[in-house]
């Protein structure tokens, strides 16, 4: 194991409602919350919401849940290393599924809109964090029009639902 990948810090396991398409609570999204190391900043801390694809947070390839795979401990890492905590939601397994890859979109149960919701809730949970820096937040994803779409509805949620 390299040295960067023993940087890691031990997660935080946490928990919030995905919201959705109507504002209401859905299902209770798991997720792992990385904080850098050090005190607060003044001004409070940004975040960011890293979203999985379609093979869910910890690939297909993995038999536990333990750590997150190669990918994803790179963008903690890096996250990190430039001050940002990260908070990784587990769409798929808090729902029972493994992946989405191989199901055809029109025989999925979790649907984009879903999975809207559950960026929304881990950015009401974010917001709610103490040292948590409002209106600092960053949103990234497997996929680029996807990202576009989620950054201009999550802008509206600040906006609208948290008035930032």
């Amino acid at each position: 194991m390299s040295s960067a990948c023993a940087a890691l810090p031990a997660p935080e396991r946490v928990r919030f409602a995905s919201l959705d398409a109507a504002g209401g609570n859905g299902v209770e999204v798991e997720a792992l919350y990385y904080r850098p190391a050090g005190a607060v900043p003044d001004g409070g801390r940004p975040a960011v919401i890293a979203l999985h694809g379609c093979s869910g947070l910890f690939g297909t390839s993995r038999d536990t849940q333990a750590e997150l795979p190669g990918r994803h401990r790179a963008r903690a890492e890096g996250m990190l290393a430039a001050g940002y905590a990260v908070l990784f939601p587990d769409s798929l397994g808090s729902r029972g599924m493994k992946e989405l890859c191989t199901t055809k979109v029109s025989e999925r149960t979790l649907t984009a809109a879903g999975r809207r919701g559950d960026a929304l809730g881990a950015l009401r949970w974010l917001a709610a964090q103490p040292g948590a820096a409002p209106g600092k937040g960053v949103r990234v994803g497997p996929d680029p029009a996807a990202r576009v779409d989620a950054n201009r509805r999550v802008d509206a949620f600040l906006r609208d639902e948290l008035g930032r």
